[in-house]
């Protein structure tokens, strides 16, 4: 935490504020915070969540509670850049934005940092349809106008669901850009949930998309089944399967998924997908489990050089 409060402090505009959530933490991280509000000119607050109800549910009591023009967010592993507060103000307003995305680097134990962008294929003639399927899935790659993010109920699923919400806040906004700077540091925990061996996790990303399809209307039907595809047949298969649940679990969720949309394959989206997705995708589409299995067990010793 110490590396995400230090960030706050360095920002070379100061004129923020600080909501900070404890999720009903049991150790002494309330007491820390508090400290820090007491002996520090930042302006900030502490809310203590009554239950421990996972990340979507902090971020809401946190938006609830928030007074200034816009929102972000920043996890407490993490850091922003230290111009982060000038850099996206300065952004939001000249532009009058109602939402900005930007990159990320992602940042492992070992040392080694990777930039990620946000947007991979993004170009000038972007509407508002290709930020709907092509953005990136994590609320803390955006900074949203406030009366935008209020509006919204966040979603609090077991993990992913920042995948549900992120589509939702782009329908909901008239003004959307992109700015190709990595401002944000993710730290990627060798024990983090993303990496973990979970039976459970397969299940956010079926939630995620029946939160989009339910609350995108069929106008972008096209952008929904892209974000489904990838959600469904991308990541709830891998993380399943990563995960050593039953085939027949997982055949069953593909079965229904191609029951929505029979012809996914032909997305006009599709090929905006990364070559490794692609070949994952076609051997789902085939059935071809053992295939399967062998690209995940690549994808493990891989993750393991990191």
């Amino acid at each position: 935490m110490s590396r995400c409060i230090e960030s706050l402090q360095r920002q070379t505009c100061q004129d923020f504020e600080v909501i900070f959530v404890d999720d009903y933490s049991t150790d002494d991280t309330c007491l820390f915070l508090q400290n820090f509000i007491d002996s520090n000119s930042i302006l900030a607050s502490l809310i203590n969540a009554p239950y421990n109800g996972g990340p979507g549910k902090a971020r809401e009591l946190g938006v609830k509670e928030a007074k200034g023009k816009y929102v972000a967010f920043l996890d407490s592993d993490d850091w922003y850049r230290d111009d982060f507060v000038e850099a996206i103000k300065k952004r939001m307003e000249s532009d009058m934005l109602d939402l900005l995305f930007f990159d990320y680097n992602r940042c492992y134990e070992s040392g080694k940092t990777f930039h990620i962008s946000s947007i991979p294929f993004y170009s000038d003639g972007f509407v508002k349809s290709d930020f709907m399927a092509l953005t990136g899935d994590s609320v803390c790659g955006i900074c949203i106008k406030a009366n935008i993010i209020k509006k919204i109920k966040m979603p609090c699923f077991y993990n992913s669901e920042d995948a549900a919400v992120v589509p939702l806040l782009v329908y909901e906004s008239k003004s959307i850009a992109y700015l190709p700077e990595a401002f944000y540091n993710y730290f990627a925990r060798s024990n983090s949930l993303s990496t973990s061996v979970n039976p459970n996790i397969y299940k956010g990303f079926l939630q995620a998309s029946n939160y989009i399809r339910q609350n995108i209307p069929d106008t972008l039907i096209r952008e929904k089944e892209f974000r489904c595809i990838n959600l469904v047949l991308y990541g709830a298969v891998f993380r399943a399967l990563f995960s050593g649940v039953d085939k027949r679990i997982v055949l069953r969720f593909i079965d229904d998924f191609e029951v929505l949309y029979p012809n996914w394959r032909h997305n006009k989206y599709y090929c905006h997908f990364p070559f490794r997705k692609r070949v994952f995708l076609a051997l789902v589409r085939n059935r071809s489990f053992l295939l399967i299995k062998s690209f995940i067990k690549t994808q493990k010793i891989v993750l393991s050089f990191r």
